[in-house]
């Protein structure tokens, strides 16, 4: 078994990689308006470590409490994204 360390180093190196049973990396990361506009919206790797945490402490058990799928629209927008005129299209 991996230390939190390296499972957080191994986690970095794969960005499309399952975070919880029901949530991907890419999922939280992907937006149409950035594939549009051609706008990098990868995170940070303190953006990527709390979206991590974000999906084990908060989206996998609320959807394990709600027994229903949970779709995340936006988990993550790089700031360029964010503060792209587009973003609000």
């Amino acid at each position: 078994m991996l230390s939190p360390s390296k499972q957080m180093d191994f986690f970095m190196a794969n960005p499309d990689r399952k975070i919880t049973a029901n949530f991907w990396l890419s999922e939280l990361t992907h937006s149409n308006t950035a594939v549009r506009l051609g706008i990098n919206n990868t995170p940070t790797e303190q953006h990527e470590k709390n979206l991590v945490e974000a999906c084990k402490n908060l989206w996998q058990p609320m959807r394990e409490l709600l027994k229903k799928p949970v779709s995340i629209s936006s988990g993550y927008r790089s700031c360029l994204l964010y503060t792209s005129d587009a973003a609000d299209e």
